[in-house]
């Protein structure tokens, strides 16, 4: 158990106990995979309303045997059209077909962002500050450093919601004319559609060595965001969640979880794959509704 673990645990038994009852996951424009994260997590008995001990790694029984590891290949542009007849798609002609290198900006984060991340409206703090030479090296479009907030620290990493909005490269000239004039006006159709869409306003979650983005401000509402990374047998998840959701109780086969949202943020530990995704996953709102989210 993590020191920092040992602190959350320490403040969990001090707290009165209606506050410790009280406390109790975007996937990218089109991602190769979704990012990994973690962040303060305690464990919340199942069937129990109190906050239990925090525990290290959650380790379900499983159904069925563990499959074999798959190999993962990434998503990649598709291969350029060509005059002779290739099909037409949303990457025909595209450089970069992401929201662009990060570019520092002073405007103001997306009200729809706000209105439903109290974690951005929390005054600005030093651990807020993010290194701009770490920073850079990730592809997330505009971003003021201002709006930038931690979500937590676990397993060494500190994680921050980055409010940004995506700068997509134009098309390749050279590219265009060799298309014939039907397929260049149907690549510069689709390429418009992706540009607006990845124009909008999103939220990327990133540590220090890297990262990446997804949700905007509906399918945050919708969904929340969330992710995962690890091996084979044993990885960390993570999800951001609109607010209003106090808690979310995640299941696995048979047994299920519950776990506190701080900041908009949970992760959890846990002896199964990266690629595992639970079975279920359900947010515990604090008027005690509560709602199966799906699953993208």
């Amino acid at each position: 158990m993590t020191d920092f673990f040992d602190a959350l645990e320490q403040q969990l038994r001090e707290a009165p106990r209606p506050e410790a009852e009280a406390i109790a996951r975007s996937p990218w424009w089109r991602r190769r995979r979704t990012l990994s994260l973690l962040a303060l997590i305690s464990v919340v008995g199942v069937g129990s309303p109190a906050v239990a001990r925090v525990t290290g790694v959650w380790a379900p029984e499983r159904d069925t045997p563990r499959r074999p590891a798959r190999t993962v290949t990434a998503n990649v542009p598709a291969p350029q059209a060509s005059a002779a007849g290739a099909s037409i798609t949303e990457f025909t002609c595209v450089g970069d077909p992401g929201p662009g290198p990060t570019t520092y900006t002073d405007s103001p984060t997306d009200p729809a962002l706000l209105a439903i991340l109290s974690v951005l409206r929390a005054p600005a703090t030093a651990a807020d500050r993010l290194a701009r030479s770490r920073l850079s090296r990730t592809s997330m479009g505009l971003v003021n450093p201002a709006a930038i907030r931690v979500l937590g620290t676990a397993g060494g990493k500190t994680y921050y919601a980055i409010p940004a909005r995506g700068k997509p490269a134009p098309l390749i000239k050279d590219c265009l004319e060799r298309l014939s004039p039907s397929d260049r006006r149907e690549a510069l159709r689709l390429s418009a559609e992706r540009r607006h869409r990845l124009a909008q306003p999103h939220l990327c979650v990133q540590t220090r060595s890297g990262g990446g983005c997804s949700a905007t401000a509906s399918t945050l509402a919708a969904a929340g965001a969330h992710g995962s990374a690890g091996g084979n047998e044993r990885s960390v998840h993570w999800g951001v969640v609109p607010d209003g959701v106090s808690s979310v109780r995640v299941r696995y086969s048979g047994e299920s979880r519950t776990f506190p949202v701080r900041r908009n943020f949970y992760s959890f530990e846990i002896r199964r794959g990266a690629d595992e995704t639970p079975t279920q996953v359900t947010w515990v709102r604090t008027d005690g509704t509560t709602k199966v989210v799906p699953r993208r």
